[in-house]
């Protein structure tokens, strides 16, 4: 048996009713040559919909584990991997029909390319719904040279995500910090653009990103999310505060931009009163301690990024009061 070009990972918790769908869109790749790994996070579903697919189709495998997370699951598809690319793709997500042809071409033609990225869609889908995704035409490929995490920070057709790019095996040594749950995708992504040399960017949308009840954007948020927050906050920090002072501009981009996924979950907690008094005072004092600490930060961005903690805590007291 030949071995498959590309290796698609599919992580999956509790999502069987979108596996189908996903499959589809794998299975009218017009590039065929490939594996297609579904990794169950410890589901509580029944499996039917996945063991059926595995029937009509060898090029899939499943791997069933304990529930660990996301990042556990595409770290043991990424061991399990035999293709020589390697890409993610998220059970309740779809792919263009040309998505694996024009990133492996493009990959082959240029053998000091490191990763191939593309640009993505959004939709909103039921259960069951599969829109017409027609093949779009192969675009030039553009390389992407230098400072890597900079062009990331920067360049306005880079999107920053791990499933809407497609990666070199070979290139791909780290693995996902599975002790986080939110944005463990842009400390991945940026982790592996520090040791890449170089890339290819195709200026088509080639990746669907859908919105259902059980995605992670989409779940109730809680004072959780906030520890986690928290936790990844001073990961970045101590990453910061070792990184050379000739960085500083692009440590400040980047945090920002990674700090926009708390200030957005914040806000939503508090209009709709998730979260109590004590456990905003308590992930004010924890995210206003490791903003404080950072070096190479004007006040004014210090107290930018701190606004919707301390908003938070304010209305939180008010709305307590007697």
């Amino acid at each position: 048996m030949t071995e498959p070009t590309v290796s698609v990972i599919i992580p999956a918790w509790n999502a069987q009713r979108w596996l189908e769908r996903c499959h589809r869109s794998l299975a009218w790749q017009t590039f065929q040559n490939f594996e297609a790994i579904v990794v169950d996070d410890g589901s509580t579903e029944a499996p039917e919909p996945l063991l059926g697919i595995l029937r009509k189709d060898p090029r899939v495998r499943a791997i069933f584990h304990r529930h660990k997370g996301l990042s556990a699951a595409r770290n043991r598809g990424i061991g399990s991997a035999r293709g020589d690319y390697l890409g993610f793709l998220d059970a309740d997500d779809l792919l263009y029909p040309t998505m694996l042809e024009h990133t492996v071409t493009a990959l082959c033609a240029d053998s000091s390319a490191d990763f191939c990225h593309f640009d993505v869609t959004r939709a909103t889908l039921s259960e069951g719904e599969l829109p017409t995704l027609k093949p779009l035409p192969k675009p030039k490929p553009i390389a992407i040279e230098g400072s890597l995490c900079k062009a990331f920070c920067t360049h306005p057709n880079l999107k920053i995500g791990v499933c809407n790019m497609l990666y070199r095996r070979t290139k791909l040594t780290i693995r996902f910090w599975e002790e986080i749950y939110l944005a463990e995708d842009i400390d991945f992504l940026f982790r592996f653009l520090a040791r890449a040399q170089r890339g290819l960017l195709l200026s088509v949308p080639l990746y669907v990103y859908t919105r259902t009840p059980n995605s992670i954007v989409t779940r109730p948020f809680t004072a959780n999310h906030l520890n986690e927050g928290e936790k990844l906050l001073r990961h970045l920090v101590d990453a910061f505060q070792n990184a050379p002072r000739t960085l500083t501009t692009l440590r400040r981009t980047l945090f920002v931009k990674q700090i926009k996924v708390a200030r957005k979950a914040v806000r939503k907690a508090t209009d709709a009163k998730q979260l109590t008094r004590v456990n905003l005072t308590r992930e004010t004092r924890l995210f206003a301690d490791g903003i404080l600490r950072l070096r190479d930060f004007p006040f004014e961005w210090k107290f930018r990024l701190l606004k919707p903690w301390l908003r938070a805590h304010l209305l939180s007291r008010k709305t307590s009061r007697p």
